[in-house]
Formats: structure tokens, sequence, C-alpha cells
């Protein structure tokens, strides 16, 4: 049995990998001062960051087209797949499951199969290597989804923004909270899970946040994503205090993508696992 394996542009996979394992990604795009940019590889999100960086306004952020999604499952059945398993960005935060969910009921839901990650970008991303290892073991596709259902909303994001307002332009806090958090120099510590976003704490300072964040890993934890938005002056020292505090946790850093970078905001860090 033959399974194909599409993502969309939220998990930040690498291009090596992707090509490594065949994967289809269907892109999100983002629209600030009337250009839009379709959602590719790391290596063009500079010119996004830059663009972000320079600009009074917040960019707005499209899922894929249903046509996208009708395009890539054509393909993978004339590409001779049995199988079609798609793994989404959580359903919270985009209708990108909801859209996929629609076009493959239209086209073959009989072996279209849409999963909701429950996560986002670094986490979804760890979904899809779930998934990819799964593949290769020759798992069937009803084992495979049956095991990412369990093992999904297991997995966790921390992540502390360096300034509140991206977050005030995207209208996730007012004004008044931003400007007082931004006197105060008031971080908080935002967690995603299970298709939830919480507000763990607030703490003063960067570096307090850094000390918490790496203090909520769990014991058992052995890998992690420490994750940035474009640059941040506080990713080497959290790498430092993670390695020494926890040298048994393989440590990849990996960048985020423009459209959940531009929610969070430039600088900003995080830990996925």
């Amino acid at each position: 049995m033959k399974i194909k394996l599409i993502t969309d542009s939220m998990a930040s996979l690498e291009k090596d990998f992707v090509e490594k394992h065949n994967i289809d990604v269907v892109r999100l795009s983002t629209l600030l001062d009337d250009v839009s940019r379709i959602e590719g590889y790391e290596d063009t999100w500079e010119e996004f960051y830059q663009a972000l960086e320079n600009s009074k306004n917040f960019p707005m952020t499209s899922q894929p087209s249903p046509y996208d999604f009708e395009q890539a499952y054509q393909k993978a059945f004339l590409e001779g797949y049995d199988e079609v398993l798609v793994i989404c960005v959580a359903s919270q935060l985009s209708g990108t499951y909801t859209t996929a969910q629609l076009i493959a009921n239209q086209i073959n839901p009989e072996h279209i199969h849409v999963v909701d990650s429950h996560q986002l970008t670094l986490g979804q991303h760890m979904i899809v290597e779930y998934a990819v290892s799964l593949i290769e073991q020759n798992c069937p596709v009803d084992e495979i989804i049956a095991k990412i259902d369990a093992y999904k909303d297991t997995v966790s994001i921390d992540f502390v923004p360096v300034t509140m307002e991206y977050l005030k332009r995207g209208g996730r806090v007012n004004g008044v909270v931003a400007t007082i958090a931004s006197v105060l120099n008031i971080k908080p510590i935002l967690n995603y899970k299970a298709n939830t976003l919480t507000n763990i704490k607030k703490v003063f300072g960067m570096a307090k946040g850094i000390t918490e964040m790496i203090a909520r890993i769990p014991s058992t934890i052995k890998k992690a994503y420490v994750l940035y938005i474009y640059k941040s002056e506080y990713l080497k020292t959290f790498i430092q205090q993670l390695s020494a505090k926890r040298p048994d946790i393989e440590i990849t850093t990996r960048a985020v993508n423009p459209v959940t970078g531009s929610h969070i905001g430039i600088g900003s860090i995080g830990i996925a696992y």
C-alpha cells in the first residue's frame, strides 16, 4: 500500500526533508502593504520579515484554496498512491483543515484521510515527522491515524513574545494592556497544546521567561525544537541555558514560518516538545 503524505506550510518543513520523503506542501499566504506572498521554504522568509519589520501595518493571512487541495489530491492518485494522508494546522487557528476535509469528501472520502494536527509550526512539524516514521514502517493507514491521534495532544509549544506589539496589531491584546506590559517589561508565557492556546503565566523580562520555559519541560522529554522568529538576541542564551540545565535533550534550532511569526512577533523565542 502506497501512502501519500500532504501537509500545509504551517508545519515549517525544511526543503530537504520534504524532497527526501516526497511530501506535498499546500501553502498559506500573506498580504502586507498590498504585496501578496506565498509561504515558501525558509530561504524565502527573510524578505517578508524585513517588510514586516519596516511596516506599521499588520499582514492578512490566507489559507490554501479548495483548488490547491484538489490539485494535490488528484496528483497523488495520478502518481499511483493508494491512500492520501493529510496533516493540517490546528483547526482552532485556521480554516485549512475544514477546506481540506471538504475537498476530500468531494473527491474520494474513502481514501483521503484528513487529520487535524491540533498544533502549529514546529509542533505540527513533529507530528509530520512521526507520520513519516510510521509510513516508513509500512503501517496501515488506519493504524497511522490512530497513533497520530494518540500522539498529537502530547505535543506542546511554549513561546515568549519579545514584544506585545504584534499581538496588539493582530487584535490578540488591546492597546492599553500592550502598553502597560511594555512599560513594566511583562512577558506572557504562551502555550499551544491540544488545539488550545493558554497564557500560562506572566513574568518580568525575557530572562525569567527563558528560565520558566526550561523549568516547564517534563523530565521524560529527550528531543526538542528551539524555535525563533526571524532573529532573536535571546536565542543563544536560551540554547546555552537549556543545554546546561538539560544536557539529556537533543536540541534542534528552527525558524518559524511567516504566517505564525507575524502573529507572535519578530524576535520571539520558544520551544516545541
